[in-house]
């Protein structure tokens, strides 16, 4: 196994161990920012989460509309294997 013996960091090895801590910390520091932003920039959806086949309760665009039951869509040959 390799020993290492402890000298004094020369003021080039200070420097370069300062700029790489500065970069880390930007980096985090921009990434947090980042993530704050999306958070703080989401708006509530209007009212609860409606079910499939479920209309709108205030109309508008969809209101009569469901959306088709994937239970009970048609089976049709074919896919990969081609076996059902």
């Amino acid at each position: 196994m390799t020993r290492y013996r402890r000298r004094r960091p020369r003021p080039s090895e200070t420097v370069t161990s300062a700029a790489v801590s500065l970069a880390i910390g930007a980096a985090a520091a921009a990434t947090a920012f980042y993530v704050v932003r999306l958070f703080l920039a989401r708006e509530p959806l209007d009212g609860p989460a409606l079910s499939p086949g479920e209309a709108s309760p205030r109309g508008g665009p969809g209101a009569g509309r469901s959306l088709p039951d994937p239970s009970k869509r048609p089976r049709t040959g074919g896919g990969a294997g081609g076996r059902h």
